[in-house]
């Protein structure tokens, strides 16, 4: 009769002890549960932000390489421009004309052209 009742207070024991155990084991779970749901929110913002910044950032490579190809072209018009300019025959018309400029050998004359006289009021003059 005695194993008997060791026997049933063992089992009562172990009973007990899983009991006790469980809502630990509930609280632990629980609280990795809520861990392991915030460290995904974290990734998938994460995520979703790199995303957002590749986005841009591709964008404004295109705007600048876009930009650089303007560049190249109106530097190269600058370097044509720079050669016609430089040439000595290009050199002198723009002396010759925007200058009044005349070489060595030659007689520059100026015409100056009237100008037109204002017309007086006789009648304020009266």
């Amino acid at each position: 009769m005695v194993d008997k009742q060791k026997k049933v207070f063992n089992k009562i024991k172990k009973a007990s002890k899983k009991d006790s155990s469980q809502p630990k084991e509930k609280i632990y779970y629980s609280g990795l549960t809520i861990f392991l749901l915030f460290a995904l929110i974290q990734v998938g913002w994460s995520v979703l932000m790199n995303f957002s910044k590749a986005v841009a950032f591709n964008g404004k490579i295109s705007d600048l390489e876009h930009l650089k190809t303007l560049s190249a072209a109106r530097n190269e018009q600058l370097k044509s421009e720079i050669k016609a300019y430089s040439q000595i025959s290009k050199l002198e018309g723009i002396a010759r004309n925007s200058l009044k400029m005349a070489s060595e050998d030659e007689v520059l004359i100026l015409i100056n052209e009237q100008q037109p006289a204002e017309k007086t009021d006789t009648k304020s003059k009266k």
